[in-house]
């Protein structure tokens, strides 16, 4: 199986996703605001009245098959087994996290979206 993030951009000043091995040794991929690619979603609200929207969400998948551009990909072939850290940091407001925290499951192996 791999691992499938998916949450919104543009809630957070600063996201950082970063995958360590069994010995907490950090892998060579990284990825963070520079380097996550996300799509635009268009404004959508978020919930209790609150005045945060999600503009841009990302996917982002930890696998050991990654694709051939490496897009949103964690290559995860040197250490299949060990935990990551996902940052976010500095919500823009209160209401973030109601439609910005991320969204984490597995998925098969060679899955793309």
């Amino acid at each position: 199986l791999g691992v499938e993030v998916e949450g919104g951009q543009d809630g957070f000043r600063y996201i950082n996703l970063q995958c360590y091995s069994w010995d907490s040794l950090p892998l060579n991929g990284f990825l963070d605001d520079e380097t996550l690619k996300g799509e635009d979603v268009g404004g959508s609200e978020g919930g209790g009245g609150g005045k945060a929207k999600v503009t841009r969400k990302f996917k982002a998948y930890l696998t050991t098959k990654p694709s051939y551009t490496g897009q949103n990909e964690i290559d995860v072939r040197g250490a299949a087994f060990g935990t990551a850290t996902l940052r976010l940091l500095l919500p823009v407001n209160d209401d973030v996290e109601k439609v910005c925290l991320p969204k984490i499951r597995a998925v098969s192996l060679g899955y793309r979206g």
